[in-house]
């Protein structure tokens, strides 16, 4: 977790293959709603996009709505009945004017579900009430996920039920 980020830990989860990761990442998607943003941290290949997939799924999003990483678009759109998934990259912006010139603010603040890769690079853009899913390579296929947030009391009865 970037050390700019003071969040409390809400849940920790192992996982032990990609599969495990998407399955987990799926019953997260469940449970978000609307207004909701996701920053998804860890080195490369950590599996944050595979993360990205299975929440898409969770909250609704079909496999033909497959699920990419964005870091050449930056910012991929994916509708749903009311609301809006964006999923974001921030991996190849250089400073914080470059996440401006995008409407970055104005994403995260529009009431649908955002889950952005790589936020932890611009840690004080991250509002207090996002959820942080930071990935640690412990092996080749096994992961630890730590979930945590400035305002636990927003996620910590919808992440009890994942488990």
């Amino acid at each position: 977790m970037h050390p700019k980020l003071s969040p409390q830990i809400i849940e920790i989860f192992q996982t032990n293959s990609v599969n495990e990761t998407r399955k987990l990442s799926e019953k997260l998607g469940k449970v978000l709603k609307a207004g909701d943003n996701v920053a998804l941290t860890g080195n490369l290949g950590a599996g944050k996009t595979h993360m990205a997939q299975g929440i898409a799924l969770g909250v609704g999003l079909t496999s033909d709505n497959y699920i990419t990483s964005p870091t050449f678009t930056l910012i991929d759109e994916h509708y749903l009945n009311d609301i809006i998934f964006y999923h974001m990259d921030l991996y190849r912006l250089n400073d914080i004017d470059e996440l401006l010139e995008l409407d970055f603010h104005d994403i995260i603040r529009s009431g649908n579900i955002s889950v952005v890769e790589w936020w932890d690079l611009f840690p004080e853009t991250i509002p207090s009430n996002t959820l942080i899913v930071a990935i640690d390579i412990i092996s080749e296929n096994s992961r630890e996920i730590l979930m945590a947030s400035g305002k636990p009391e927003n996620w910590t009865d919808r992440l009890s039920n994942i488990r």
